[in-house]
C-alpha cells in the first residue's frame, strides 16, 4: 500500500508540469457598408463604434460616417456630398475639452478629403461646425492630433490649428506638399513631414522651419521616443528606418526594410514599425536600435493590446489579421493569424474596447469578437529550468523504482528530498503568482483633478509626491503595469530613479535620490499589495506614488 501511495505521488508530481493552453475570439456581429471601403481604424465614444467609408466615388453615391450601437444597429449616418476622393484620415474621438477658446462637448472630429472638416455630435452625428482647408485632388488625408483645447489638423500644403470649442482656426502654416502625413504635438509647437521628404517644426506664433530632409516620402505623424523622432521613410522599392534627433538636430540610420510602410506606432518600449517584409521593434537611448524583427506582411494601420501583443491587417487578397505577442523590453513571439469567413484586403487596424475587438477591411465588413483571452508571453527557452525539470523527473522515476523494489524507506527519503527542492525552486514562482490573483486596479478613474489637462483623460496618469513639492505627469497610453508608468513618466520628469531586483519582484528603493523610510504607491486611491511590476493597469488610472 505504501508502495503504491508512494508512486501515485511521483506521477502527480509529473503531471502537475505540464502547461495549461488559452482561449481565443469568438465572432459576435457583423455589419457591411452600403458602399466603399473600411479603410480606417474603427472608433468609439463607450457608446457607439464609429466608422467612415472609403473610395473612389463617381456615381451618386457619397462617402459617409456611420455611428453603431452595441449590437450592431446603425444610429445615425452623416454624408459629404463634395468628397469623391479616398478618405484616409482616422476619425478622432474627444469627449470634452476647456481651455481659453472655450469648453466643448463630447465631438467628433471628421476630416475629408475635400478639404473640410467637421464637428459632430457623437449622439446623433449633427454637424456643429464645419472648416474648410486647402485642396490640391485631395484635402486632409493624415491623422489629426489633439493640442489641449484645439485640434491640430494636417492639411494638403501644412497644418491648421482649430479651436474645439467653435471652429475658429488660430494658426494656419504652410509647410510642404503632403499626403497621410499626419502632425505630432509637443510642448513647444508641431512636428509634420511631406511628401518630399522634408521634417518640418512649426512653433505656437506660427513659423514653420524645415530641419531636415529624409529624401524620400514620410507619411505619418513622427513618433517622439526620448530625444529621438521615430521615422519611416518611404522610396521606390523599399524604406528606411531613421531616427532624428531634435534637440541636436542629428539624424541617424536604424534600419532598412521592406516596401510600403504601415502606419507605425508608439509603445511604452520604443516603437514598432511594419511593412511589406517585417515588423520592426526599435528602442531608444543614446540611439536608436532595432530590438527584435519578424516576418510579416501589412501596410495600414496597426494597434496593440494591452501593450502585449501587436494586430495589423494582412492587405492580400486572401487578407486577415496577423497577430504577434510582444514582451516589455520589445521583443516578438510567434506571429500567428487570425481568419474570418469575410477575408480580403484591408488596411484598417483592430479596435480594442471593453473586451471586445472590431475587425474592419475593404469589403466594407466589420465583424465584433468577444471573449478574448490575453495571450501569454512568448517562450523564452530557459536551460536552468529545462535541466532543473529533466533531473527532477529523472529523480521522481528513480524513487518509484526504489518503491517498486522494496526499497519503501529509501523511497520516501528520495521523495522527501525531491519535496524540499521543488518548493526552494517553485517558492518566488508561487508568491509571484499569489500576488497576481489578488485584485488590482478598481474599475473607473475617481479622482480626476479638473485642473489637468483634459487631454488627459484617455490616458493615465502619475503622480509623485515629495515632503516639499509634487510632481504630475499625464496622458500615458500603451503602458501595461505600474512599473512601466513609473519608468515612463519618470523620464519625461527627469526624475532619476533607484531600483533594487529581489525575488519579489523589482523594488523601488528612491526618487531623485531620497529614499527617507520608503516609498509606496497607490491605484485610483487604492494600496496595491504587489510589485510594481505586477500591478497591471487594464484602465486609465491615476498612480500616486508618496513617502511611507
Amino acid at each position: 500500500m505504501r508502495r503504491q501511495m508512494l508512486t501515485a505521488w511521483c506521477l502527480l508530481l509529473v503531471t502537475c508540469w505540464l502547461p495549461v493552453a488559452s482561449a481565443g475570439w469568438t465572432s459576435s456581429w457583423s455589419y457591411t457598408l452600403d458602399e466603399g471601403y473600411i479603410t480606417t481604424t474603427p472608433q468609439t465614444d463607450g457608446e457607439h463604434i464609429f466608422l467612415r467609408s472609403s473610395g473612389f466615388w463617381m456615381g451618386e453615391e457619397r462617402p459617409f460616417v456611420v455611428a453603431l450601437d452595441k449590437s450592431g444597429e446603425e444610429q445615425w449616418r452623416h454624408t459629404n456630398p463634395n468628397a469623391t476622393q479616398h478618405d484616409m484620415s482616422p476619425l478622432l474621438v474627444v469627449k470634452k475639452t476647456s481651455g481659453d477658446c472655450g469648453d466643448a462637448g463630447p465631438s467628433l472630429i471628421v476630416g475629408w478629403s475635400d478639404g473640410r472638416l467637421e464637428r459632430l455630435a457623437p449622439s446623433n452625428g449633427t454637424v456643429m461646425w464645419s472648416v474648410s482647408t486647402d485642396v490640391n485632388v485631395w484635402g486632409i488625408t493624415g491623422a489629426l492630433a489633439m493640442d489641449d483645447d484645439h485640434v491640430v489638423v494636417p492639411t494638403r500644403h501644412g497644418l491648421v490649428r482649430v479651436c474645439l470649442n467653435d471652429g475658429q482656426v488660430n494658426l494656419s502654416v504652410t509647410t510642404g506638399l503632403g499626403w497621410r502625413n499626419g502632425v505630432t504635438v509637443v510642448d513647444d509647437g508641431f512636428w509634420q513631414g511631406d511628401e518630399n521628404g522634408g521634417l518640418w517644426f512649426v512653433d505656437r506664433n506660427g513659423s514653420a522651419e524645415l530641419r531636415w530632409n529624409a529624401s524620400g516620402h514620410l507619411r505619418h505623424a513622427p513618433l517622439v521616443v526620448g530625444d529621438f523622432l521615430l521615422l519611416h521613410v518611404q522610396h521606390t522599392a523599399n524604406t528606411s528606418i531613421m531616427a532624428f534627433n531634435f534637440s541636436s538636430n542629428e539624424s541617424h540610420f536604424v534600419a532598412a526594410s521592406g516596401p510600403s510602410p504601415a502606419i507605425p506606432i508608439k509603445t511604452s518600449f520604443g516603437a514598432v514599425f511594419g511593412d511589406g517584409h517585417h515588423l520592426t521593434t526599435v528602442r531608444c537611448d543614446a540611439t536608436c536600435w532595432v530590438e527584435d524583427r519578424v516576418n510579416a506582411t501589412t501596410n495600414g494601420a496597426m494597434s496593440t493590446y494591452r501593450d502585449r501583443s501587436i494586430w495589423y491587417p494582412i492587405n492580400t487578397e486572401s487578407g486577415g489579421w496577423g497577430t504577434v505577442s510582444l514582451t516589455s523590453n520589445g521583443t516578438f513571439g510567434d506571429v500567428n493569424t487570425l481568419s474570418t469567413a469575410v477575408d480580403t484586403y484591408g488596411t484598417a487596424a483592430p479596435l480594442f474596447t471593453g473586451g471586445r475587438m472590431y475587425l474592419g477591411n475593404d469589403a466594407g465588413v466589420l465583424v465584433e469578437f468577444v471573449d478574448y483571452q490575453p495571450p501569454s508571453e512568448p517562450f523564452v527557452y530557459e536551460p536552468t529550468a529545462t535541466i532543473g525539470g529533466l533531473a527532477l523527473a529523472l529523480g521522481m522515476i528513480g524513487t518509484a523504482v526504489l518503491a517498486r523494489r522494496s526499497s519503501i524507506d529509501w523511497g520516501w527519503r528520495g521523495l522527501s528530498a525531491i519535496g524540499l527542492v521543488l518548493a526552494l525552486v517553485m517558492l518566488p514562482d508561487v508568491v509571484t503568482q499569489w500576488t497576481k490573483e489578488a485584485p488590482v486596479v478598481p474599475g473607473p478613474v475617481t479622482e480626476w483633478n479638473e485642473t489637468w489637462p483634459d487631454a488627459w483623460r484617455d490616458g493615465h496618469v502619475f503622480i509623485l509626491e515629495f515632503e516639499d513639492r509634487t510632481l504630475v505627469e499625464g496622458g500615458n497610453r500603451g503602458v501595461m503595469t505600474v512599473e512601466e508608468l513609473t519608468r515612463l513618466a519618470t523620464r519625461e520628469l527627469d526624475v532619476p530613479i533607484e531600483v533594487q531586483t529581489t525575488t519579489l519582484g523589482p523594488y523601488l528603493t528612491a526618487f531623485d535620490g531620497v529614499e527617507a523610510l520608503g516609498w509606496e504607491y497607490f491605484v485610483n486611491g487604492e494600496r496595491v499589495p504587489l510589485s510594481m511590476a505586477d500591478a497591471m493597469l487594464e484602465s486609465p488610472s491615476i498612480v500616486h506614488w508618496r513617502l511611507a
